[in-house]
């Protein structure tokens, strides 16, 4: 249940939908986002607000989101907002509402799965991955200055300001971006859902730049391949509606849906 010390809560504005719905859901104010009453359930909210974000379909992906995802933003960051399966922080198995932070190595299990809030980003790390972190702890979790996906699969939404993706085959330089990766030591999937990305491969023989608005992915090579170390790619594992959850997560909607 959702808990305040007034009549009505302000939900984060990422309960709007993708432009391709044509409509902003019901209750949706462009000056004042989504009113919700206090005390509803999230089910209630989901109907009231008629949210693209479904939160079944997130269940059946395998995540369960943590009791706090309506509390403000402040109160969120910094803190293991949802998981599954087996998530360690520093090699230390954890559960719901514990620290990630800057610095900090978070790995989850072949069933993991687990969401977290660091300042203005937001992040959903898939199972069998390793990440580390990296910038300045501080207000609100810190700031995320950059991360190196080990391996596995990471789907994020960031701020402004720029931040260093770093994996075994990829080096990024991203700026107000929403990304996903799948990480290996042959190869890095590397999608630019939005925002603007410097990508090349670790060896810097091969480099572009992406200004996305909707999904630009592609793969980048351990070794040459047929005279290149990337090349363009196809949309697979991960959806706009995730996007959209990350975002609402940090006050946000996703690029595609602001127009």
């Amino acid at each position: 249940m959702m808990q305040s010390g007034g009549s009505v809560t302000k939900l984060a504005r990422g309960c709007e939908p993708p432009a391709q719905h044509g409509v902003l859901c019901a209750g949706y104010s462009a000056d004042r986002g989504c009113l919700l009453e206090a005390g509803m359930t999230r089910q209630r909210i989901m109907q009231r607000a008629g949210c693209s974000v479904s939160r079944r379909r997130l269940l059946g992906a395998g995540l369960a989101l943590a009791g706090g995802w309506l509390l403000p933003a402040p109160a969120r960051a910094g803190r293991l907002m949802g998981l599954s399966g087996e998530v360690r922080v520093n090699g230390r198995r954890v559960s719901e509402g514990a620290a990630v932070l800057p610095g900090d190595l978070v790995e989850t299990g072949v069933n993991g799965d687990a969401v977290f809030v660091i300042g203005e980003d937001a992040f959903r790390l898939r199972a069998g991955s390793e990440m580390d972190l990296y910038g300045a702890r501080g207000a609100n979790g810190g700031v995320v200055s950059g991360l190196r996906l080990l391996s596995g699969a990471l789907l994020a939404v960031f701020g402004p300001g720029r931040r260093d993706v770093l994996t075994a085959t990829a080096v990024a330089g991203i700026r107000g971006t929403g990304i996903y990766l799948e990480a290996s030591a042959e190869h890095t999937y590397f999608c630019t859902c939005y925002g603007e990305v410097d990508l090349a491969d670790q060896h810097r023989q091969q480099r572009v730049r992406v200004a996305s608005h909707y999904h630009q992915p592609h793969m980048i090579y351990a070794a040459m391949r047929e005279g290149r170390m990337m090349e363009p790619s196809g949309v697979k594992n991960h959806s706009d509606e995730e996007l959209v959850y990350l975002e609402s997560l940090v006050g946000r909607v996703p690029a595609f849906g602001k127009g």
